[in-house]
């Protein structure tokens, strides 16, 4: 049976003293001074779309062979609006339109001349107009273009596990605790600085013994905060700033903490393995982490859980008196519940993911415009 993911584009209205120091820590250091905010759930209750958005609008995926999705690890948005679609249970990278009309294929799953073995990351390269793919399976990036013609491969001879694009000469690898193929210890940098012909010309942070069997995805690490590259580790709530690498020389900057005070991961918990602490939060007594966050103009959108329970925190860092805590959602816009969880945001514009089964039973309604509630 061919399974496809639906997107719905959720179009929101939104109203519009740091230290430098290259340290790496899922823990905040007492001595460091950064941003922090401070966050408490505390009022559980469901969101209603229209208090926060005035439109919703659904993209429907077309479903030829060539552009079944299975599940949407990453989801990238161009400028025309084309999305460009990481599917991690196919291992494969889709590009559509803004109608959700298939496009091309990036590559493809293989261990041939252009292909990808694992498929983990992919990010869209605006100097040079173009997709790069990170193979982690055989440590490489490949490029494609715009059409999914394949241009060039980099051997890394390394396991980075996310990266992105700094300038139109530098890209950053988040390394993840393994540094070159053929050792079995944790050794180097946590993060790369490569050129374009794949060679290193920074490195920062170095591993830390301790995390030696710590070994989380690397969903979401890097991300744009107010147009600046950031990225935060997997299961933290330290903000970093990666500074363009001019000259060769980039810096990493603490940019902000996300305190949950009482009930942040304990740091003798990142001394296991991902697993293990996967386990120890699912168990918990409320224990909260950071899994995204996205910034427009004030207000600062969180993806939070707990209790393998999705959270979504919006906060206003000027008013915190305005933050809002939301458990669910229910699209009283349109009659649909929907997933909590943020996929990206771009332009003013939320995006959700929806599986087919939560959508289907509401399609009628849709197709007929019929609106539960009139704004």
């Amino acid at each position: 049976m061919k399974q496809i993911k639906l997107l719905f584009i959720l179009i929101l209205l939104f109203p519009s003293c740091k230290k430098k120091a290259e340290i790496l820590d899922y823990y905040m250091p007492d001595s460091l001074e950064v941003q922090t905010l401070p966050v408490t759930i505390d009022n559980e209750k469901c969101l209603l779309y229209s208090n926060l958005y005035s439109k919703v609008d659904y993209i429907k995926l077309e479903t030829k062979d060539q552009s079944l999705v299975g599940e949407v690890s990453k989801l990238l948005i161009m400028d025309n609006g084309d999305l460009i679609v990481l599917d991690c249970r196919r291992g494969s990278v889709i590009r559509f339109d803004g109608n959700g009309k298939y496009i091309c294929s990036m590559g493809r799953s293989g261990k041939g001349h252009g292909e990808y073995v694992t498929a983990t990351d992919v990010v869209y390269d605006k100097y040079n107009k173009c997709v790069i793919v990170l193979d982690e399976g055989d440590g490489k990036l490949v490029t494609y273009d715009m059409n999914g013609k394949h241009l060039s491969t980099i051997h890394l001879g390394s396991f980075p596990s996310a990266f992105t694009v700094l300038d139109e000469n530098h890209l950053c690898l988040y390394m993840n605790h393994f540094d070159n193929l053929g050792s079995r210890h944790p050794i180097g940098h946590n993060l790369k600085i490569i050129n374009r012909k794949g060679y290193v010309v920074s490195e920062f942070m170095e591993f830390d013994s301790r995390m030696a069997s710590f070994h989380p995805s690397c969903d979401y690490t890097f991300f744009s905060m107010d147009s600046k590259t950031c990225f935060k580790q997997p299961f933290s709530s330290l903000i970093y700033m990666v500074d363009n690498a001019i000259a060769g020389a980039p810096t990493i900057t603490p940019e902000l903490y996300i305190d949950f005070g009482e009930k942040k991961i304990p740091q003798e918990w990142y001394q296991g393995n991902s697993w293990d602490l996967t386990d120890k939060l699912r168990d918990s007594d409320g224990i909260i982490y950071l899994e995204s966050i996205y910034k427009i103009r004030n207000q600062v959108f969180l993806n939070l859980l707990r209790n393998s329970n999705m959270y979504l925190y919006i906060l206003n860092p000027q008013d915190r008196s305005s933050d809002k805590t939301y458990f669910g959602s229910y699209n009283d816009i349109y009659g649909i519940v929907s997933s909590i969880f943020i996929a990206t945001i771009n332009r003013n514009k939320c995006y959700y993911v929806i599986e087919p089964s939560e959508f289907y039973s509401y399609k009628e309604l849709i197709d007929d415009g019929y609106n539960i509630c009139t704004i």
